[in-house]
C-alpha cells in the first residue's frame, strides 16, 4: 500500500472519529458535576495512582477522585485550595491562595498543618510542587516571591525571582524545576541541589500560566498577549517555536501532553488538542540560555501558624451525557466548545492519559471526560 494511500487513510479515520453520522460536528463525552454552591473548582492534578486531584478555590475542598471506580473524597476546610497534589509519602499539600499560606493535609489521620509565608510584599500563593529532595516550592502569582520549605528540616527559604517577575505555576520535571514568567518573556530552569538556574529570554509575550512535557522532552506553555498561541522549547537546542492557533484568538491557559500530542484549555470557553507538525508552525527562533544563581534567605525551625483536624465526605460520582461541538484544521488544531457564555471563567484545569482527557469546566462547575477510542483510530499500516 503507497504512503499517499496510508495517509490519505489515516486522515480519514481521523475526521470520521470526530463527525457523527449526518455530518454533525459534535464529540460526545461525558460530564460529572461538583456540586458545591459557591465552588470555584479550578486545578486538575495527577497522582502515581491515577487519581484526579481538583481544586476547589471557592469551597475551599480539594477532591480526590478514582476514574475507575468512579468514588470521590472531598477534603473539606482547605483554605483557599489551589493546586493540591501529593507527595511521595501520600500526603496532600496546598497552596492557600488567599491568606498567603500553604498546607499539608496527613491523609490517614487527616490532621492539617498550616503554615504562613513570608515577603515585603504579599500577593497570591498559587502554585505548589516538589523536588527531588521532597521539599515543597510555592509561587506568587501577583509579586516576586518564590519560597521553598523543607518538611523533614522545617526551614523556609525565600527568594526573589530572577529579573523581578512572577510565575503562577511551576513544574518538576527529571531532577529540576521549571518557572514561566507570566510578567516578563523568560522560562527558568532550577538546580534545587545548588539554586543555580538558566534561564531562556524568548521575547514573545505570552503571559503563561501552566506547563508540560511532551515525550520528546520539550517544554510547552499556552500564551495570548502577543499571539494566541502555544509555545515550545526545546532546552537541548535552545529553539522556541510557536504554534499559532486558528484565526490567532483565544487565552490558553493549562497545557498537558499524551506523548506528543498537545492539549489545551482556553478561557475563551473550550479546550483544544495539537498534533504538532511542519503545517502549524507560525514561528521558530534560537535562544541564547545564561545561567545565573539564586539568592536566598532562610528561616531554619519555620513554625506552623495553625493545625486542624480536616472534615471528608465520599460518594459515588454519576455521569451524564455531554456533547461538544468540534471545529478541526487540516493542520493538526482541534477545539471542543464547551456549553455556556462567560469567556471570563472558561475552562482551567486539563489533564489526558490513557483514560482520556479531563476537563475542569469552571462557569459549570463540572468535571468532562472525552475517551481517546473515540477520537484516535488505530493507524493504518502497509504490509
Amino acid at each position: 500500500m503507497g504512503q499517499a494511500v496510508v495517509a490519505g487513510l489515516v486522515a480519514l479515520a481521523l475526521l470520521a472519529a470526530l463527525f457523527r453520522a449526518g455530518g454533525a460536528a459534535d464529540q460526545d463525552g461525558r460530564e460529572m458535576e461538583l456540586a458545591n454552591p459557591g465552588g470555584d473548582a479550578w486545578e486538575l492534578n495527577r497522582d502515581q495512582n491515577g487519581h484526579l486531584w481538583i481544586s476547589d478555590y471557592g469551597a475551599e475542598e480539594v477532591w480526590d477522585l478514582n476514574p475507575v471506580t468512579d468514588v470521590y473524597t472531598i477534603y473539606e476546610q482547605l483554605s483557599g485550595a489551589s493546586d493540591g497534589r501529593l507527595d511521595a509519602n501520600g500526603d496532600l499539600w496546598w497552596a492557600d491562595y488567599d491568606n498567603y499560606e500553604f498546607g499539608r493535609l496527613e491523609l490517614g489521620t487527616l490532621q492539617a498543618t498550616i503554615w504562613p509565608l513570608t515577603g515585603t510584599i504579599q500577593g497570591n500563593v498559587s502554585g505548589l510542587n516538589f523536588d527531588d529532595q521532597g521539599r515543597v516550592w510555592v509561587t506568587d502569582k501577583n509579586q516576586s516571591n518564590l519560597f521553598r520549605f523543607d518538611p523533614g528540616s522545617d526551614e523556609l527559604c525565600y527568594y526573589e525571582m530572577p529579573n523581578n517577575g512572577v510565575s503562577q505555576y511551576i513544574e518538576a520535571h527529571n531532577g529540576y524545576l521549571w518557572l514561566a514568567d507570566a510578567k516578563f518573556t523568560y522560562i527558568y530552569r532550577i538546580n534545587s541541589a545548588d539554586g543555580s538556574y538558566v534561564q531562556w529570554h524568548y521575547q514573545r509575550d505570552s503571559s503563561p500560566r501552566g506547563m508540560a512535557f511532551d515525550s520528546q522532552g520539550n517544554l510547552w506553555w499556552g500564551g495570548y498577549e502577543d499571539r494566541s498561541a502555544l509555545f515550545q522549547l526545546n532546552p537541548t537546542s535552545n529553539f522556541v517555536t510557536l504554534y499559532t492557533l486558528p484565526g490567532d484568538t483565544g487565552q490558553p491557559a493549562m497545557v498537558d501532553a499524551q506523548n506528543s500530542v498537545i492539549w489545551y484549555s482556553d478561557e475563551t470557553g473550550f479546550f483544544g488538542r495539537l498534533i504538532p507538525g511542519p503545517a502549524n508552525v507560525s514561528q521558530t527562533f534560537l535562544v541564547n540560555p545564561t545561567t545565573r544563581k539564586l539568592v536566598e534567605a532562610c528561616y531554619p525551625n519555620w513554625q506552623p501558624a495553625s493545625t486542624k483536624t480536616v472534615n471528608t465526605s465520599t460518594e459515588v460520582g454519576t455521569w451524564s451525557p455531554g456533547s461538544y461541538p468540534v471545529t478541526a484544521s487540516a493542520n493538526g488544531w482541534t477545539r471542543y466548545q464547551l456549553p455556556g457564555s462567560l469567556a471570563d471563567i472558561g475552562p482551567w484545569g486539563i489533564r489526558a492519559g490513557d483514560d482520556g482527557v479531563w476537563v475542569v469546566d469552571r462557569e459549570r462547575q463540572a468535571l468532562v471526560n472525552i475517551q481517546f477510542e473515540s477520537l484516535f483510530l488505530p493507524l493504518v499500516t502497509a504490509d
